[in-house]
């Protein structure tokens, strides 16, 4: 998938609604999926964000993925029958 089409599109879609707030350079310190709690460093300050629902984003080495690594315990897959 396109990855600038995606993006645009997935901002076109947030700027529609009023209940989502969009901001850019912060950096994800961490996040506590239990808790639905976001750690961001913005202009040299910690700053935590309560959320409903958080999508992962953040890249590569994503704290969103390690936060929902932490939270959910691994399930070994059922050999079939």
């Amino acid at each position: 998938m396109d990855r600038n089409w995606l993006n645009e599109r997935l901002l076109t879609e947030a700027d529609r609604l009023q209940n989502v707030k969009v901001e850019f350079e912060h950096k994800l310190l961490k996040c506590d999926v239990q808790k639905g709690l976001l750690t961001f460093l913005h202009e040299g300050k910690e700053k935590e964000v309560k959320a409903d629902i958080i999508v992962g984003a953040d890249g590569v080495y994503s704290q969103v993925r390690t936060g929902l690594m932490r939270a959910v315990k691994y399930v070994p897959c059922l050999k079939h029958r």
